[in-house]
């Protein structure tokens, strides 16, 4: 048994056994009989077909098929007879991963209504998740912040707003700081009437009768200075009237600087009018229905390159085939991209094998001629040497229908192949590479089916992504020519994302 035969079987072993815990492990609905029920939503995306339907997280169903219906995505619902559904039921699409992927949760309804038989349409549908939801709100904030930044730009871009703006700040600074110092000094003034008085407070506190007469004389000497001064104040009228007028000089200037405020919010308000009713530069870019619709169109092609180029679906292969003349096995592991069309692919392979490694040496030694011994012969010996080494292949392909023709490097060289599917999960292929070698242009023909992907149609059954192998290796050389048969698994993207949904929690 060579050491390659030994690692292909312990690869076919340990496939086997994952297939057969994620078999055992996987969330199935093994109901006998079933009916169906519809439900319309306004998006479906995130779910995949044959994911698990749930009554109180308890699976009660599969989502048998996604299609489009009155522009709305119809998905049906395959039920199991035990489940009753009421004409009141809700349907919700939630999610289920950061993967993107979502289920469908079924809320049965209220008992004692109409029950709903097979082939009835669930009326209450909520299609949008959480996610949606906020993503919609944060749009409806980002548009209302932009248009009040674009409304505050254009008030501050005017020079006349600017300087007026200005003033105002101007006149606001210095009447805060004068209200400042005139609050300092009252409130020293203040503090020290109170330390005043809290002493004189004590004093009265701790005197004599005698010690009270004297304040109350102190309180009168108090009145009779008080007249002295009204008195001084009389005979300096003209002074007081003079402050007067000062005072009602800086109310007069306040109030110009209050009336040139109200200008300035006058010509703020007649700005953002002039934008509602689309006049000026500003207010035909955000009524110019011509240019909303350039910008719409661009913003459609950039979305159709963007799911053009970027919106790639792959799929991962690994095969292994057992080469029965020169008793080894050759090994492919690929990645293949698939954009949104599904018109052509682009696929990438590494492959070990033989091929290629083969070399011709030639090596003379020298002998004893058996009829005349003293006489000795040169004999020129060809060897060759077998070993295997990795090759790469790169492919571009188109697909017409049944047909698929594709070309690119195929194993390390050069060269074009065939792909033909006459009937569903069968396929037969041609190769035709090295087309520089000296024995002739390498040809491979091969046949590939999926003998159980027609049986279990469900992406929770392991066993459909398996698929056999067989054919003929380098057809058009009698020497290279040798005969194959191998076994693969393909993996989708989608089933990738099912076999993740199904894994249990570690």
């Amino acid at each position: 048994m060579s050491k390659y035969f030994k690692a292909g079987l312990f690869f076919t072993i340990a496939a086997l056994l994952v297939i057969a815990y994620i078999m055992k492990t996987a969330d199935r609905f093994e109901g006998k009989s079933y009916y169906l029920l519809y439900a319309d939503m306004e998006d479906a995306s995130g779910l995949i077909v044959d994911s698990n339907i749930r009554v109180a997280g308890v699976v009660v169903g599969k989502l048998k098929a996604i299609t489009l219906h009155n522009n709305k995505a119809r998905i049906t619902m395959q039920l199991s007879k035990d489940v009753k559904v009421y004409e009141d039921a809700v349907v919700q699409k939630k999610m289920e991963s950061m993967l993107g992927t979502s289920v469908v949760y079924l809320m049965t309804g209220t008992p004692g209504k109409r029950e709903l038989q097979n082939k009835d349409t669930v009326n209450n549908v909520i299609s949008n998740t959480v996610l949606d939801s906020t993503m919609e709100n944060m749009g409806a904030i980002s548009q209302v912040a932009y248009q009040l930044a674009e409304k505050l730009k254009t008030i501050l871009d005017n020079p006349k707003t600017d300087g007026q703006i200005a003033d105002i700040i101007d006149i606001a600074h210095k009447t805060t700081k004068d209200t400042s110092d005139m609050l300092r000094v009252n409130m020293i003034t203040l503090q020290s009437l109170l330390k005043n008085m809290d002493a004189l407070a004590r004093k009265v506190n701790n005197q004599s009768d005698e010690e009270l007469r004297k304040i109350s004389l102190l309180i009168d000497n108090s009145v009779n200075l008080t007249a002295t001064l009204d008195k001084m104040l009389k005979t300096n009228d003209a002074d007081v009237r003079d402050s007067v007028i000062a005072l009602k000089k800086t109310l007069a200037e306040l109030s110009e600087q209050v009336a040139a405020s109200r200008t300035t919010i006058q010509n703020m308000n007649n700005i953002t009018t002039d934008i509602n009713e689309g006049r000026g530069n500003v207010g035909k870019l955000l009524k110019d229905e011509e240019l909303y619709d350039d910008i719409k169109n661009i913003s459609n092609r950039v979305s159709e390159y963007m799911d053009s180029t970027i919106g790639l679906d792959f799929v991962v292969d690994f095969k292994s085939e057992y080469m029965f003349k020169h008793k080894s096995t050759k090994d492919h592991f690929g990645l293949t991209l698939v954009p949104g069309k599904k018109d052509r692919y682009y696929s990438f392979s590494i492959i070990n094998s033989y091929r290629d490694s083969r070399s011709n040496t030639t090596r003379q030694i020298t002998v004893t001629d058996h009829n005349d011994p003293s006489r000795d012969l040169d004999v020129t010996i060809n060897e060759r040497k077998e070993s295997n080494k990795l090759l790469l292949s790169a492919q571009i392909a188109r697909i017409f229908g049944p047909l698929t023709i594709r070309g690119g490097v195929i194993e390390s060289s050069g060269g074009i192949g065939v792909d033909i599917a006459p009937v569903s999960d069968v396929y037969v292929s041609g190769e035709f590479f090295d087309f520089g070698r000296k024995e002739n242009p390498y040809i491979r023909v091969s046949g590939t089916i999926f003998p159980l992907r027609s049986v279990y149609t469900g992406s929770f059954y392991p066993l459909r992504w398996l698929y056999i192998t067989g054919g003929v290796d380098d057809l058009a050389w009698d020497e290279g020519r040798d005969y194959f048969l191998g076994g693969g698994l393909r993996f989708t993207d989608n089933d990738l994302k099912g076999v993740i949904t199904v894994m249990p929690s570690m």
